[in-house]
């Protein structure tokens, strides 16, 4: 599967809100919804795609010892995965995304905010479901509705 890269638009970084307020659960460690966008210029106008990730069941999936694991659903179609690893014994996330069941991409780290940068800036990849924004866009009105 071809990743995207800079050439191909402007890929953004987002950090996700935790599942749990609770910083005592296990859910603390795992996102609400991971978000994937990138810009580009189609047909001269510059538009935005993106893919929101939400989590396919109410709780982790316990692997081993320290390891919990969550699965992520692209909202916009079932071709898109993303799942999450949580090791508690380090404090360390890894996370992979894949598309029709191909690997698109992955990143790891031991901060919350370093790694779903990281991780988020992978951007869309070829043929993952997303949503376009089509709306122009120009410096006046990025923030508008």
């Amino acid at each position: 599967m071809k990743r995207n890269n800079q050439a191909d638009g402007t890929l953004f970084a987002f950090i996700p809100k935790h599942l749990s307020d609770d910083e005592d659960s296990v859910l603390y460690n795992f996102p609400h919804t991971v978000l994937f966008a990138k810009w580009k210029i189609k047909a001269g106008k510059k538009v935005m795609g993106y893919a929101p990730y939400r989590p396919k069941s109410s709780r982790p999936t316990k692997k081993g010892d320290t390891e919990y694991f969550m699965q992520y659903e692209n909202k916009f179609g079932d071709k898109g995965e993303l799942i999450i690893y949580y090791d508690s014994s380090g404090n360390t996330w890894k996370g992979e995304k894949f598309i029709a069941g191909e690997f698109a991409g992955s990143s790891s780290g031991n901060g919350w905010k370093s790694f779903f940068v990281h991780l988020t800036a992978l951007g869309l990849a070829d043929g993952e479901p997303c949503m376009h924004n089509i709306r122009e866009l120009n410096q006046g009105n990025v923030c508008e509705n």
